[in-house]
C-alpha cells in the first residue's frame, strides 16, 4: 500500500468518514445498523434531507439511506505517475454520489461486474482512456473483460462528492443538502491526491470543487477547439497553491455535451464503431493540452 493510500485513509478516519463495514441481515443489506456505525457528524442531517426529498417525490417502496460503504483506491500507477514506462498524468475524477442503494448484495462475480459497468461508468473509463491517449497507446477495450478495461480502473482516483446516497426518486441527484455537507471533505481528499488533471461530473461536483477544493485562474484556450465551447480551465489548490488542469464537461450519459453542444459524445467503452475515435476527438485534443501544461509546470 502506497503512502499516499496510507494517509488518504488516516484522512478518513480523523475526519469520521471511513467507510462502514458492509452488514446484511436475512440476505439483506442491514442500512438501519450500517448508519449507527458511520461516525460522519453530519450524517443526520444528510439523512433527514434525503429523507425529506424522498417523502415529497411520494415514494412508497420504503426509505433507504446507505452511508459509506466504498472506499478510494489509489493504484501504485497512480502514485507512481507511471504506467509501464510511460509517465501519465494523474487523474482524479470528482463525481456526484454513489448509485441508488440496493436492498440486496449484487453477486460479486467477475461476469456480473461487467454487466454493471453503467453508461456513467463507461462514459468516464471513456474520458480517461482519451485523456491520455497522448501519453499512452492503450489497446481497444473490448466489452468489460479485458485488461485495457481493467487497467483504466486503476489510472485515475474517483473521488465521491457525496460520501453517503439514498433511494430518493425523480432524480439524479441527492438532495442538495447532502453535497454541501460533505463538499468541505474534497478540499483535503484531493490535496493528498496531488492530480495533475480534475475532471468534475454534475453541477454539484463543479460548485463543491469550486468552493472548497480550488480557485480558477483562467479559461484555457486550446487550438482547434472554438473557446466558447471549451471546458477546459486552470485553477490553483487552495490547500496547497498549486496549478492544476480542470476540465468541466456534463455528466456523463453516453454524450460529453448535450445535444445543441459543439463537441464530441462519449460511446460505450464496448463500442466498435468506425466513428468511435472521431467522436472522442475533443477529448484527445485536451489530453495534448494537458501534456503541453504539464510539461510547462515542471520546467
Amino acid at each position: 500500500m502506497s503512502e499516499m493510500q496510507n494517509e488518504l485513509n488516516r484522512y478518513y478516519e480523523e475526519a469520521s468518514i471511513a467507510s462502514v463495514k458492509k452488514e446484511t441481515r436475512n440476505g439483506c443489506y442491514d442500512y438501519d445498523k450500517m448508519f449507527r456505525s458511520f461516525r460522519c457528524p453530519k450524517k443526520n442531517s444528510c439523512r433527514n434531507a434525503c429523507k425529506e426529498a424522498y417523502e415529497r417525490s411520494g415514494g412508497d417502496t420504503g426509505f433507504i439511506f446507505s452511508p459509506r460503504m466504498e472506499g478510494v483506491e489509489v493504484s501504485q500507477y497512480y502514485a507512481k505517475r507511471n504506467y509501464k514506462g510511460h509517465r501519465i498524468p494523474r487523474i482524479v475524477v470528482i463525481s456526484l454520489s454513489v448509485p441508488m442503494p440496493e436492498p440486496m448484495p449484487p453477486c460479486a462475480t467477475e461476469e456480473s461486474r461487467s454487466c454493471s459497468l453503467n453508461p456513467h461508468w463507461r462514459g468516464t473509463t471513456t474520458t480517461v482512456r482519451s485523456i491520455l491517449a497522448p501519453f499512452i497507446a492503450l489497446a481497444p477495450a473490448g466489452d468489460g473483460k479485458d485488461e485495457s478495461t481493467k487497467i483504466i480502473e486503476k489510472l485515475f482516483v474517483h473521488v465521491r462528492t457525496g460520501k453517503c446516497c439514498s433511494n430518493v426518486g425523480g432524480t439524479d441527484e441527492e438532495p442538495y443538502e447532502l453535497y454541501e455537507n460533505c463538499g468541505e471533505y474534497l478540499r483535503k481528499e484531493v490535496s493528498i491526491l496531488k492530480p495533475d488533471v480534475i475532471v468534475t461530473q454534475g453541477s454539484s461536483a463543479h460548485d463543491m470543487s469550486e468552493k472548497y477544493v480550488f480557485n480558477v485562474i483562467t479559461k484555457r484556450r486550446v487550438e482547434e477547439i472554438d473557446n466558447s465551447d471549451s471546458i477546459a480551465y486552470i485553477v490553483r489548490l487552495r490547500e496547497d497553491n498549486r496549478k492544476v488542469y480542470w476540465l468541466r464537461p456534463h455528466f456523463p450519459y453516453g454524450r460529453f455535451y448535450s445535444q445543441n453542444h459543439a463537441g464530441p459524445s462519449i460511446d460505450c467503452e464496448s463500442d466498435r464503431g468506425e466513428n468511435r475515435g472521431k467522436k472522442r476527438k475533443n477529448l484527445v485534443l485536451y489530453g495534448q493540452d494537458i501534456k503541453k501544461f504539464i510539461d510547462v509546470e515542471n520546467q
